[in-house]
């Protein structure tokens, strides 16, 4: 383990037995994470049948490693968290154990109604973030939703903002359905707390002390659990009070040589521990404080970014699910002010295909792309077959390359997922059924003939074609179209329930706005928040291309997520 490497320290408790999934999570978030422990990314410890002694004992035995991050999997209340051993946990008791591992910088308390202990955490100790529950959830969704956390935040090595926006757009109709008043009264919340007994709310909330910790990551968080600025002039500013006060003691004691020379040592002591102190300010300020206008421009671009990936259509999403199979497909349609690739940006993460792990294949059909698709690909892939005469046995060929050397890598296992996608601006549908469904007969024969049928029911990579149809207007006579050609393809066995045609997609509400405001506080330092829903709203009449057009201009810089669709 390097001196550098975070470690998380994750406690599961289910006292009455009856969290059905909770070993499941338990084991799923070893498997996810065993990868980078070998690769020494990070370090993690797991306390099953979680008490308090038992979390004591354990913070103890690892408190070399320094763990910077805490999560918590069970039952929870407005009282704290309950435990293995039927005691319950509060959140000045946990505060306490926190305190005394101050390394610990954000919890996950994963566990019904948490958010009620999350004010006296963050009061009472040097956590900085935490992730918590606005309402009781089930725990099968639980488990599946810290899954996806740290599928994001370790694996992908998002931020902790970046990380909570793809919770976010995951599971966002997972809202809080309010069934009664909290038993904590709301004058003893703040004000970010108050909004937790409002309805409508996305159930798992990310309450944090300050804005810096959003950026926070798994290459970057043991450097938060160092002192901050902060800490270190309240402790430079004690030292000195103490080291005043016991060199007036000192003068006092001048007659009795014994306890003058006790605090003789103590003054010394205090001198050393206060020069190191200021010292150590100047350091931090040096390599922490310090940034320059390119540095703070870039971050700002960074932090805008990730909020804009976050917009999605929630209504089209989540419906398509590969769940093992390695071939599928998608028709997404909308207007152009949709921008769909957005759509299609996050549907690539709903089936985990990542950028660095994928081979895309563009086609637009405005250049005939079904005249040209053989072309293309002989092209892409750099095949030594003549493209003016692509004759059976070439196109074979092509296939029997692109998934021997290119989805298998030469050994027989899917490892990296290929992405068609292709902009269907062509009016006729039929040469694109036809070649479709000739991509998969001759994939079939090529699957036979290099023996991999057995293998391919294993493979966790994919091949997926996505068809983006962006017409001036929705019109419904395209969609029946599109669903006539998927359910020809089914019919002949190609696709079979992997092919699917999404809806039109909608505008966004004024709600819509407003809740991802509310989900991207880090937006705040650019003046961007939730009171200007309503205006950009009313300018932009819910159109993404139009939002994306005015946040643009109010933020008075370049993005080049925007810029990428071409939004001037």
């Amino acid at each position: 383990m390097t001196d550098t490497c975070p470690y998380f320290i994750f406690a599961f408790a289910d006292p009455i037995g009856d969290l059905k999934f909770i070993v499941d999570e338990e084991e799923n978030i070893d498997l996810l994470l065993q990868y980078d422990r070998s690769n020494k990314v990070l370090g993690f410890h797991r306390i099953p049948k979680a008490t308090g002694p038992l979390i004591i004992r354990n913070f103890e035995q690892y408190r070399q490693h320094e763990p910077c991050f805490f999560h918590f999997s069970g039952h929870a209340s407005h009282i704290g968290l309950h435990l293995e051993d039927g005691n319950t946990k509060s959140a000045l008791a946990l505060s306490s154990i926190l305190t005394n591992n101050s390394a610990i910088k954000v919890l996950f308390l994963n566990a019904c109604s948490s958010a009620r202990l999350v004010k006296d955490i963050l009061d009472q100790t040097g956590v900085e973030a935490v992730i918590a529950t606005r309402a009781a959830v089930y725990d099968e969704l639980a488990a599946k939703v810290s899954l996806s956390f740290y599928e994001h935040f370790v694996v992908q090595k998002k931020s902790l903002q970046e990380a909570y926006n793809y919770l976010y757009g995951d599971y966002e109709q997972s809202c809080v359905e309010k069934k009664s008043k909290s038993k904590k009264l709301v004058g003893e919340m703040d004000e970010e707390l108050q909004s937790l007994d409002k309805t409508e709310k996305f159930a798992w909330g990310l309450f944090t002390k300050n804005t810096e910790i959003l950026n926070a990551s798994v290459a970057n968080i043991r450097m938060r659990s160092q002192v901050t600025l902060t800490e270190n002039e309240e402790l430079i500013a004690k030292l000195e009070k103490d080291l005043e006060k016991a060199q007036r003691m000192r003068k006092l004691a001048e007659e009795d040589p014994e306890i003058f020379e006790e605090l003789r040592v103590k003054v010394e002591g205090l001198k050393k521990a206060l020069d190191e102190a200021r010292s150590l300010k100047t350091t931090i300020i040096q390599t922490s404080m310090a940034k320059t206008a390119d540095e703070i421009l870039k971050e700002d671009q960074s932090v805008l970014e990730s909020a804009l990936k976050t917009l999605n259509y929630r209504k089209q999403r989540g419906v398509f699910k590969l769940h093992g199979k390695p071939i599928g497909g998608l028709v997404m349609t909308g207007d152009r002010d949709s921008v769909l690739d957005l759509l299609y940006y996050h549907l690539l993460f709903e089936n985990k295909v990542y950028e660095n792990n994928q081979l895309t294949f563009p086609f637009d059909p405005a250049s005939s792309i079904y005249d040209e698709f053989w072309t293309a690909l002989i092209k892409w892939l750099h095949l030594n077959i003549n493209a003016d005469n692509i004759k059976e046995q070439d196109k074979k060929d092509i296939l029997k390359y692109l998934i021997r050397d290119k989805f298998c890598g030469g050994v027989g296992i899917a490892h990296q997922d290929i992405v068609f996608k292709i902009i269907c601006s062509n009016k006729d549908l039929t040469r694109l059924e036809s070649t479709l469904d000739e991509f998969w007969r001759y994939w079939d024969l090529c699957i036979a003939e290099l023996n991999l049928n057995i293998q391919m029911q294993n493979w966790h990579h994919k091949i997926l074609f996505f068809l983006i149809d962006e017409m001036e207007t929705v019109n419904e006579n395209r969609m029946k179209d599109f669903e006539k050609t998927v359910t020809q393809l089914k019919q002949k066995g190609r696709f079979n329930d992997c092919l699917q045609v999404l809806s039109p997609v909608d505008k966004m509400t004024e709600d819509d706005l407003t809740r991802w405001f509310e989900a991207q506080p880090q937006l705040d330092r650019m003046g961007l928040n939730a009171t200007l829903a309503k205006e950009i709203y009313q300018q932009s009449n819910g159109t993404i291309r139009q939002i994306l057009k005015i946040l643009k201009s109010k933020v008075g810089f370049e993005v080049p997520f925007i810029s990428r669709f071409q939004i001037s």
